[in-house]
């Protein structure tokens, strides 16, 4: 990417309103002179200088939250314009490289990619590849991807720079694109690497729905014995301590504090043994009969 395409790109990310009513007259010149200055260094600072000259008060307090930050790109743009001394343009590549990070939209710098690619970065003067209609190339597109693409159109664009239409392959013709050539998002040559498949939205969209949904979800019932417990202890913690605890603290009160002694355990032998316990009482004889039995019959 030059950095005459830089310019251009932080220039038309300002609104009109941030903006001096005189620049709509000097706008498109200054644009022109921008492209013309690919390969001059210091009269890109100059430019530079004259964009940054035009914001309006307004404008510089909302992107410079303090003003010596602004007075001095200011006043190191005017240095390196009045001077050569920067010819391969790396102090003016910082100072475009601050503001283009102050103004341009986060939505165009800071935003979610599918894919690691970069434009290509230009030295002083490079203008990119020169390319005609039917030309295959390689294109870096909107997911930020280089992909094979081709030539379909040629044009000149703001400031006289030149643009190329390219065409994605694989993609619509709805996809194609004005690309400027010196923007570092246009090859001469095919990229080595596939670009990334493309997304389904629909599918993602419904996972992502699937997602929510179970997310929503309660946690699945406990088993029966698991709910029974649980709601024995909630139960027990509302009621207060449980009867079991009581009992174990009646038992604990009765147990005496030492431990019997020995003979305290042997048996007293004058006293009657103890009845064994669940013994069953001997049957009783049968009752005498009330009366003796009937004397024998007389002879």
């Amino acid at each position: 990417m030059s950095l005459s395409h830089k310019l251009l790109t932080i220039e038309t990310s300002i609104a009109f309103e941030d903006v001096q009513d005189s620049w709509r007259f000097d706008r498109e010149v200054w644009m022109c002179e921008v492209v013309e200055a690919l390969n001059d260094p210091q009269r890109l600072a100059a430019l530079t200088l004259k964009m940054l000259s035009m914001l309006t008060p307004g404008c510089v307090a909302y992107y410079w939250k303090k003003p010596s930050d602004y007075k001095r790109l200011n006043e190191a743009a005017l240095k390196l314009a009045s001077a050569k001394s920067d010819p391969t343009g790396k102090a003016l590549k910082a100072i475009v490289a601050e503001v283009e990070g102050l103004i341009l939209d986060e939505n165009e710098t800071e935003h979610a990619l599918l894919s690691s690619g970069k434009p290509d970065e230009f030295a002083i003067g490079e203008k990119g590849p020169e390319l005609h209609a039917n030309d295959v190339c390689g294109a870096l597109d909107i997911r930020m991807a280089w992909c094979p693409a081709q030539v379909v159109q040629r044009r000149l664009g703001p400031g006289g720079a030149v643009q190329y239409r390219v065409h994605y392959d694989g993609w619509k013709k709805r996809w194609d694109e004005w690309v400027a050539r010196d923007s570092g998002r246009v090859r001469g040559e095919l990229p080595a690497t596939n670009p990334p498949r493309k997304i389904d939205g629909k599918a993602k969209a419904k996972a992502a729905k699937e997602a929510a949904k179970e997310a929503a979800k309660p946690p699945e019932k406990e088993s029966k014995k698991g709910a029974s417990s649980k709601k024995e202890r909630a139960a027990a913690s509302e009621a207060g301590p449980s009867d079991a605890v009581d009992d174990e603290d009646a038992e604990e009160a009765e147990r005496p504090a030492t431990p019997p002694s020995t003979a305290e355990l042997e048996p007293d032998a004058d006293a009657a043994p103890d009845a064994e316990p669940d013994a069953e009482p001997e049957p009783e004889p049968d009752a005498a009969p009330d009366a003796a039995p009937d004397a024998a019959p007389d002879a």
